[in-house]
C-alpha cells in the first residue's frame, strides 16, 4: 500500500479511513526494490483504496518505478486519471488499472454520490486502452434502486 483511506464519499464504500494519508513515493520505491532484491518480486498489486488520486503524486511514484522494472497494478477513478498519467504509468511498468465504473446509469451513479458521469467513464476507459493499459472495469449490481433498465444501461 502506497497510501490509505480515500477523501470521496460514495455511497456504497465501506473504506477503513476516511482521510487520505500517503507514504512518500521514495519510501513506496525503497520497499518494492527490497521485496525486489530479497523475495524475487517482479510484480506488485497496489491495494490501495485510490492510488491515482494525485497527479503530481503518481508521476513522481512512476520514475521511481520505472527504473525497477516490475509490473504493476493499482486503483484509479475515472476522473483522477488523463492520457499523459496513464502514458506515464505505462512507462513505469504498469499493466492494468482498476476503474471505478460502477454503473452504466447517470440516475445510479447520483444516487451512489460518486460524481462522475458517464462520459467520464467512457473517457477513462479509451485513455487507458490508448496507452496501453488494460482497464479492469468494476460494477456493482443491486445497489439499491437497480433495476432491469440501469442493469441494462450499464451492460450498454
Amino acid at each position: 500500500m502506497s497510501n490509505r483511506g480515500c477523501p470521496f464519499s460514495c455511497g456504497f464504500c465501506s473504506k477503513t479511513f476516511r482521510r487520505l494519508r500517503s507514504r512518500s513515493a521514495a519510501h513506496v520505491g525503497l520497499e518494492i526494490e527490497m521485496l525486489k532484491d530479497r523475495f524475487g518480486v517482479n510484480g506488485i498489486f497496489f491495494n490501495d483504496e485510490l492510488l491515482v488520486l494525485d497527479k503530481k503524486r503518481i508521476h513522481e511514484l512512476c520514475e521511481i518505478l520505472k527504473p525497477l522494472k516490475v509490473k504493476w497494478m493499482g486503483q484509479a477513478r475515472v476522473d483522477t486519471v488523463d492520457e499523459d498519467s496513464l502514458r506515464c504509468m505505462k512507462d513505469a511498468g504498469c499493466i492494468s488499472v482498476g476503474l471505478g465504473i460502477e454503473s452504466g446509469s447517470q440516475r445510479l451513479l447520483d444516487r451512489m454520490n460518486k460524481k462522475i458521469t458517464i462520459d467520464k467513464s467512457l473517457k477513462a476507459i479509451a485513455a487507458a486502452r490508448k496507452a496501453g493499459l488494460d482497464p479492469i472495469i468494476q460494477c456493482i449490481y443491486g445497489y439499491p434502486g437497480e433495476c432491469r433498465e440501469t442493469i441494462e444501461e450499464t451492460l450498454a
